[in-house]
């Protein structure tokens, strides 16, 4: 993959390498741990690395680094900080990377924040959860009148023609029922749940 780095306002416009891509997020984003925003910025950057859901990076200057202290190195330049907020302390939840590998050299000067170990994250006045909504994937939610039937085992567990039919980026169709077209008898709670 060509690397193709543009600035405006200092801020990366797009990087592509191999392992990451970089571009900037016009949302104003705001991380709050142990009733203190840790990060405050007009600047984020998306970064997309292999493997991994879309995060936020923010610039240095952007990050309340008095409450950050060095814990440990880990591979391609990165360094890991605990983070100290009153009496609470969450041990490597940032990073940053001060010497990159070449392939991570857009994120030179930014830092991140491990997601699930803050308290709350703010686009704008939004709270939002479990990762930055990518801008490059969708979700719609349609009514349909599609004609929808479940069954199981032979037993028709549901039927309906309202469903509604999300539909989203990179996977196939997922239905949702009424649940009064359900057959709720043949349920039982689950203890599995999703933080999407």
């Amino acid at each position: 993959m060509k690397e193709a780095v543009k600035s405006v306002n200092g801020t990366p416009k797009v990087s592509l390498t191999p392992s990451v891509r970089v571009e900037p997020s016009h949302r104003w984003v705001r991380v709050k741990f142990n009733d203190e925003f840790v990060a405050d910025s007009r600047r984020a950057i998306y970064v997309w690395a292999a493997g991994h859901m879309v995060t936020y990076y923010f610039p240095e200057e952007d990050v309340r680094t008095d409450l950050l202290r060095a814990s440990r190195q880990g591979s391609n330049g990165k360094q890991y900080y605990d983070l100290t907020v009153g009496d609470e302390t969450a041990p490597a939840v940032a990073w940053d990377y001060p010497s990159p590998t070449p392939d991570l050299e857009p994120l030179r000067g930014y830092i991140t924040l491990k997601w699930n170990k803050m308290d709350h994250w703010y686009e704008e006045e939004e709270e939002i959860f479990v990762h930055p909504r990518d801008p490059h994937h969708r979700v719609d939610t349609i009514p349909s009148s599609r004609h929808i039937r479940v069954e199981i085992d032979g037993v028709t567990v549901a039927e309906t023609r309202r469903p509604y039919l999300l539909f989203e980026t990179g996977l196939p169709v997922r239905y949702y029922i009424p649940q009064e077209d359900i057959r709720m008898e043949l349920l039982e709670p689950s203890r599995a749940h999703t933080l999407c």
